[in-house]
């Protein structure tokens, strides 16, 4: 089929055209079809695998039904010898599910760490386009400026330093020329009654909220490691009733989640503890 869409077409091309029929087919088997629930876990793996970093999203929503698939199938179990058939398919798709994790946020990472280099790269150009500003002001009718020599220019050299100087004043941030004329002033008169000491503490109340939030938006891992995050607390059940074949791929999906969760150990550390025991 995506051989039949043209040249350069791509089976993961394919999959992120027709996102959405496949995550209403997968939802409606899941829920309303049990006889074919059992397949489901193949398809996301294939999903998964062809497309991880694009379906990710989409499949997000299907992960909880995954996960219940799987207790269903250690439900069905016959003791410890003899594993329930969607097992290993259920593990391979939460394996998947990590390995496209990671995927996706290596490439969010990726397109951030872009976005913070075009910023400094602005900066230069812009410093760049001032320094042959000048260069060109002392070119241009023997114009000296301050501090380049002296010429017959001196006037129209100073005239042009105090162009410079009001530009200068408008673009700057108040921090960098060290507040504005009469800010001090200003601030001092607000904390002096009640209503300077009630913005006073308002502005204090906001800054701690502040604060709060992206302490929780630092423990707190976003869409892609969340995902991974619900496959480790899931593993530990898993593991105590799977077969060595199941387990194997388990081990696989942990490998790739720790590192991956890393950077927020409050929201890993408590899962990982719990896997002692099966370990």
């Amino acid at each position: 089929l995506a051989q039949g869409r043209g040249e350069g077409a791509t089976v993961a091309a394919l999959i992120e055209a027709n996102g959405d029929f496949l995550l209403e087919a997968l939802s409606r088997r899941l829920r309303h079809q049990p006889s074919g629930r059992s397949r489901v876990p193949l398809v996301m793996e294939a999903l998964l695998s062809y497309a991880g970093a694009t379906t990710l999203p989409l499949l997000a929503d299907v992960v909880g039904e995954l996960i219940d698939l799987a207790d269903e199938a250690v439900g069905a179990a016959d003791g410890e010898s003899r594993a329930a058939p969607a097992l290993l398919p259920c593990a391979r798709a939460m394996c998947a599910l990590v390995l496209a994790a990671r995927d996706c946020q290596a490439a969010d990472e990726t397109a951030a760490s872009g976005e913070g280099a075009a910023a400094p790269e602005g900066a230069a150009v812009a410093a760049a386009g001032v320094s042959s500003a000048v260069g060109a002001a002392e070119s241009v009718g023997g114009l000296a400026v301050p501090g380049s020599g002296e010429g017959e220019g001196d006037e129209a050299g100073n005239e042009l330093a105090a162009m410079f100087d009001s530009f200068w004043s408008e673009v700057a941030p108040a921090e960098a020329r060290g507040g504005e004329p009469g800010g001090g002033e200003e601030a001092a008169a607000e904390g002096e009654g009640p209503e300077g000491q009630e913005e006073a503490a308002a502005r204090r109340e906001a800054e701690v909220r502040e604060e709060e939030e992206e302490e929780e938006r630092r423990n707190k891992p976003p869409m892609a490691p969340a995902l991974a995050l619900r496959v480790v607390q899931k593993v530990e059940m898993l593991l105590l009733c799977s077969p060595p074949s199941v387990a194997h791929v388990l081990l696989d999906a942990l490998a790739a989640a720790i590192p991956l969760l890393q950077p927020w150990p409050r929201a890993l550390l408590p899962a990982l503890h719990k896997l002692w025991a099966p370990l």
